[in-house]
């Protein structure tokens, strides 16, 4: 079959704004069947407006736009991937926001946490405890001596690696404590950074949740870390309610928290007289039971509560919240369990050790538990 080129054209002898558009071209060729063709035209004159050339940097690289007619977007090549990046110029002539997701990290660090987040422990040589300690490593910055973690994706990623290996945890018996030191270590990130994950990932909720659930697979003194301990209870029928204390026998060294499933107070449970107290907590029956018609305390199922002790507010940070006159501040935008809040406590910067309780399984007949509350010194 001979293919024959037709050769068309079309003036425009006083252009306007008005041809501005798609301009279709309808024709039949030789054989009678109808075909077109279409162009886009656009008429540029003093007037058109443009997005401006512009520069954005973030953690996929530096990326220069060029000038850009409305309603366009631009498309230029990743600074470190194969990809593209993307970026939309609005009509009112305003940029928006760089698209770099197709893009690979410019930070060493950040691809290594990456790494981990994503490894397949299946498809590898080394156990699921070996990766742990490996990311712990880097957190501490022994891999890398100059690096540091200051990037919120960082603590994405070092969540999602927590979450990965923890599928392993009853093949591997000593890699809950060993993911509690990774927690421990990410407490020691910079407080905005942990802010910002929070923000955008929710980072710092899943890590302090993972912790809490660590405490189901192993030994109460494996839970007992430098900055933080989490504590299991099994809630059955004549449970008596639960007393804790955070202390260190002297302000030197580390604290060690220590529970009683007895209803007594927290001076009896110290057997050093010199004691730092940091931080206690009661728990008393009537939070854990239901009440019945008759007055009686019953709790319909058995159920674990979970204690943990934090030594600061890092894993809870305040996140930034539009305020009424388009500025920000700072606020708990949700609680513990994610529900919204507006608390006007809650707008206050914990300094002083954080204390949470909650029961594991179906919630009581109230609902949930309070979220981590700051602890007395």
């Amino acid at each position: 079959m001979k293919r024959v080129w037709l050769k068309r054209q079309c003036f425009f002898p006083n252009i306007t704004n008005h041809h501005m558009g798609n301009w279709t071209c309808i024709y039949t060729d030789s054989n009678h069947i109808s075909q077109n063709y279409s162009v886009q035209v656009l008429v540029l004159s003093n007037r058109t407006e443009y997005c401006m050339v512009n520069h954005t940097l973030d953690n996929k690289g530096l990326y220069s736009w060029p000038q850009l007619l409305l309603n366009h977007t631009a498309v230029v090549p990743c600074r470190s991937g194969e990809g593209m990046a993307y970026r939309h110029c609005h009509a009112n002539a305003t940029w928006g926001a760089a698209n770099t997701t197709e893009c690979s990290y410019i930070s060493n660090v950040t691809k290594l946490l990456q790494q981990f987040a994503l490894l397949n422990i299946s498809l590898v040589q080394y156990s699921a405890l070996n990766a742990t300690q490996r990311l712990g490593m880097l957190i501490q910055e022994k891999t890398y001596p100059l690096a540091e973690i200051i990037d919120p994706d960082d603590v994405m990623f070092i969540a999602k690696a927590i979450r990965n290996y923890m599928q392993y945890i009853k093949e591997e018996t000593d890699l809950g404590s060993t993911l509690l030191d990774v927690i421990s270590s990410v407490m020691n990130i910079s407080m905005p950074v942990l802010s910002r994950a929070e923000t955008l990932y929710g980072a710092c909720t899943d890590i302090a949740l993972s912790a809490e659930e660590l405490s189901a697979y192993i030994e109460n003194v494996q839970g007992q870390k430098s900055n933080l301990a989490v504590e299991r209870f099994a809630v059955r029928e004549g449970f008596a309610g639960v007393t804790c204390v955070w202390y260190s026998a002297a302000r030197s060294l580390p604290p060690r928290l220590h529970c009683t499933t007895t209803n007594r107070t927290v001076a009896p449970l110290l057997t050093v007289s010199d004691a730092y107290i940091h931080a206690s907590v009661q728990v008393p029956p009537s939070l854990l039971y239901s009440t019945a018609d008759t007055g009686l305390l019953f709790q319909p199922t058995p159920q674990d509560l979970v204690v943990s002790m934090y030594s600061e507010a890092s894993l809870f940070p305040l996140l930034p919240e539009p305020g009424d006159n388009d500025g920000f501040r700072t606020h708990r935008a949700k609680d513990y369990y994610g529900r919204s809040t507006k608390r006007e406590d809650m707008n206050m910067e914990i300094t002083s050790p954080v204390v949470g309780f909650q029961l594991s399984g179906s919630p009581t007949a109230d609902g949930e538990l309070l979220e981590p509350v700051a602890g007395g010194r």
